[in-house]
């Protein structure tokens, strides 16, 4: 791996309206998972029921936050006309009636696998797409390379090992609600990754740190420390016992 780690994130959120209802975002907005819409900063795309942007690649910590912010200032100013509100929450219960008006193509999951960080098996998806409730993430992608192959074993051996140890180290940021551990019966479980071409996606986070500047730069920090200290081969062995002594913290 390099000295030097570009970080991204492509977090999910979830609308709604002036009396809280829950409102899916498909038919509402521009792009896709295959043509995201490109704004300053990154790009939005609904996926699914939800609302979904991605950030370009950052440098730094300040370039991280600033990508994030501006891409919420033009979400928002898209969500004012409809009268829509954003939250980051991890998991929605949907009114039952409501999710069976909404298109069935909407309801389709998506379908590239994640892998276990903690075994390196594939995890096979949920299924949930009839059921009306949905979950969102705050993925994070930690690149360190270019034009990596994600089925090299050896590559795969470090996007398995980075996620695992990522996941368990950014494990006590936050308070883990109720709502972060139904959205993990899900996914995002077993400190779940999809290895990449530039590094890896790390896809155990739920979404609540996008919310608070002060969380992102704190996930942002300590993301960068501990790819610092796997480059110097400093961490011990990720344990079981550990991980589950630091979510007992969060």
């Amino acid at each position: 791996m390099e000295n030097h780690y570009r970080i991204g994130t492509d977090p999910e959120m979830f609308l709604f309206d002036k009396k809280g209802k829950f409102v899916a975002a498909c038919g509402l907005f521009p792009g896709t998972k295959q043509e995201p819409y490109k704004v300053e900063g990154g790009a939005i795309q609904v996926d699914g029921l939800a609302l979904e942007f991605n950030i370009n690649p950052a440098d730094s910590c300040e370039e991280f936050t600033r990508y994030i912010a501006r891409v919420l200032e033009q979400i928002d100013d898209m969500l004012v006309p409809l009268g829509l509100t954003r939250e980051f929450i991890p998991y929605v219960d949907i009114d039952p009636s409501y999710f069976a008006s909404l298109p069935d193509e909407a309801k389709i999951l998506g379908c590239d696998p994640d892998f276990s960080g903690m075994t390196g098996l594939r995890k096979e998806p949920p299924e949930i797409g009839n059921l009306p409730f949905r979950t969102a993430a705050g993925h994070l992608h930690i690149g360190w390379g270019e034009h990596l192959d994600p089925d090299d074993p050896l590559h795969f051996e470090d996007c398995r090992y980075v996620a695992e140890h990522i996941s368990v180290h950014t494990g006590n940021l936050w308070y883990l609600t109720a709502a972060c551990w139904q959205r993990l019966k899900y996914y995002g479980g077993e400190r779940a990754f999809r290895p990449k071409t530039y590094g890896v996606e790390v896809r155990s986070l739920d979404n609540l740190w996008v919310a608070n500047k002060q969380l992102q730069v704190r996930l942002y920090d300590r993301v960068i420390h501990e790819m610092r200290l796997i480059d110097k081969g400093v961490p011990e062995d990720v344990s079981e016992k550990k991980f589950k002594a630091i979510q007992k913290i969060a």
